[in-house]
This record gives structure tokens, sequence and C-alpha cells, in this order.
């Protein structure tokens, strides 16, 4: 490697350069760092002189600046999941003060619980749609999630402001890095849905029929893109075996839980 060379010019500050076979940012950088602490040496001198420490404010800046670009990397960015399943609540009665699932409702949970892992590989994390705990209003998305987190021993996270701002969530899941790499259930309000969708980078979303419980999509982020590849599968087909169920690859590195 080539050896740094600095020396005094008019005013108070050092030049450096390298050899040709040295590095020649991380040399200069280098010198003017020892310059600004004092230890500079005259061209030749063997050993630097001390001098009263100094360190420019231009150097200060530029070391801070160099940090914050190191936190705005591609990868402190690009937090995504791995993939997103989303679906609606299971079935419900046709009794409009009952707020939770209907029998059908808690049996379609049940066997999603297996189903789930067993065709698109590990589940990492469980979110569901707000549900008041004084009325029971929404319950139903938390009641669909159950039976999974039981089997998986997965956590289920209730998103409070799911009401009003499913888009704004949606976007912040995609820079969550509790999430990146990970494989995320999500039982929503059929209403909402295609707003949690457009902020998860799918604003194409066709509405859920009012009697559509059925409905499955698997969203796959493939960087550096945040728009998914987006998948449509029938429930009752997964189950019935009529639709090809597999195992999914796992994601390439392991998710925070």
């Amino acid at each position: 490697m080539g050896q740094a060379l600095c020396r005094r010019v008019h005013q108070p500050k050092d030049v450096c350069w390298s050899s040709p076979a040295g590095v020649i940012g991380v040399q200069v950088w280098s010198c003017y760092f020892r310059s600004g602490f004092g230890l500079s040496a005259p061209m030749g001198a063997s050993t630097p002189s001390w001098r009263a420490p100094r360190l420019p404010l231009l150097w200060v800046g530029l070391l801070a600046l160099w940090g914050w670009v190191g936190l705005l990397s591609p990868t402190a960015v690009r937090a995504r999941p791995a993939e997103v399943l989303l679906m609606r609540h299971g079935h419900k009665t046709d009794n409009r003060a009952n707020t939770n699932l209907s029998v059908a409702g808690f049996q379609r949970a049940l066997a999603l619980a297996t189903a789930l892992p067993t065709c698109f590989g590990q589940i990492h994390h469980i979110l569901t749609f707000v549900l008041n705990p004084s009325s029971g209003k929404n319950a139903r998305s938390y009641q669909s999630a159950v039976p999974l987190a039981i089997n998986t021993g997965t956590t289920i996270r209730i998103l409070e402001r799911a009401e009003g701002q499913s888009e704004q969530l949606g976007r912040e899941i995609l820079r969550d890095p509790r999430y990146a790499n990970g494989r995320i259930v999500v039982f929503w309000e059929h209403r909402h849905l295609p707003e949690l969708a457009a902020g998860l980078g799918w604003p194409s979303m066709p509405p859920i029929d009012n009697e559509d419980f059925d409905r499955l999509y698997q969203l796959i982020y493939t960087a550096p893109s945040d728009q998914p590849i987006v998948r449509a599968f029938d429930q009752r087909r997964l189950l019935d075996g009529s639709e090809p169920c597999f195992a999914a690859a796992p994601p390439s590195s392991t998710p925070q839980r």
C-alpha cells in the first residue's frame, strides 16, 4: 500500500495525497483526520509532531453527514416483509346484533390454522382489524386469527387505527423493521381491505362482496419495488384439495417476532 503524505501550505490546512498504490480516498481522509488532531508530519518526516488538538467544523459536519447517510442506506430503508396474506374475517350470522363468528366461520378459522402454514410456509406475524372491547364490534377479525395464533405460537397484533387509517397502516407495515423478511397473515374488515391493500402497494384490489368469505390474496415482495406480485386463492378450494396447495420457500433471513 502507498503511504499518505501531508505538507503545510499557505493557509492552516493540510494537503494530502497518496502514492499510486494507495487508496486515495481513505488515505486523504486519514491524513485530514490526523492533521485535525495535531498529528500531521512535514514532508519526509517519519514521526508526526504534536500540536494543540483541533478539528475544523467542516469535518465535524462531514462526519455527522457520513453517519446519517449510513442510516439511509437501502438496507435501512427497505424493511419490507417477504409476503402478506390478506383475507376477510370468517363467516358471520344474519343477526346484526351478534358480533361473533358464525359456527361455519369458526370452523373455517380452525381449518385455516393448519392450512395456511401448510400451504404458504411459516407464519411470523398475525395482524387484525381493531375491535371494540366494550361493544364487541369488529370482533370477528380477532376471532378468526385465534386458532392460527394458537397453532403457530404467533402473537396477534390488533391495529387500533385500522378503521380510519387502513391505507396509512399498510404503508407503515412496509417500512416497519419488525416485519422485515417475514410472512404476515392479516384478517381484516372487508370494506377496508382495499384501503389496506393500497397502502401495501396494490391499489387495484377489487371490492369484496358482502357475502364473500372465501377470498385470500398473497402479496409477494421482491426487491427493489414496493409493488407486490399478487396471487388470488379460494379458501374453499384450498381446503377441499381442488386447488393445489404448496409449501412456499421460507424467507431469506429470520424475521423479528
